[in-house]
């Protein structure tokens, strides 16, 4: 199963020092919105940034994705009507 854990937000030092231990033991691949929100936190294997307004990839087949593939979003950052929480 694929884990993927979006983080939108920039947090507190103290708070990013937790969240990247805990990011650290996921098994995840994990989204930055920026690398001003990677930088934040610790290094962190599987990462990458994919900038806001992204609008996918132009040779990707949705429909080549079976139904018996699972995923699991986490997105972590504040919920507003404009970060996406509702696309997501």
């Amino acid at each position: 199963m694929k884990k993927i854990i979006h983080i939108r937000e920039i947090p507190m030092p103290f708070l990013s020092k937790i969240l990247s231990f805990f990011l650290s033991f996921s098994k995840s691949t994990i989204i930055y919105n920026s690398e001003a929100t990677k930088a934040s936190f610790a290094p962190l294997k599987d990462t990458v940034v994919i900038y806001n307004a992204f609008e996918g990839y132009p040779n990707l087949n949705a429909q080549e994705e079976t139904t018996s593939d699972r995923l699991k979003i986490l997105l972590i950052g504040r919920i507003n009507n404009w970060k996406g929480q509702d696309f997501a």
